[in-house]
């Protein structure tokens, strides 16, 4: 079975807006799992009331 043109370009579209999806998510991950890493340390020693080193 052929594919129609806007079968072809709806297909297209929707994989570009997956992918759009799947790089906020990995930015989101990013930020929060690896750039975030140093600001939770602060923000832990802030509530436990210790200073933490940074390498």
């Amino acid at each position: 079975m052929a594919r129609t043109k806007k079968t072809a370009r709806n297909s297209l579209q929707s994989q570009h807006g997956n992918s759009k999806v799947a790089a906020k998510l990995l930015k989101m991950h990013i930020d929060q799992n690896i750039l975030g890493i140093p600001s939770l340390k602060e923000e832990k020693s802030k509530v436990l009331g210790k200073k933490v080193l940074q390498p």
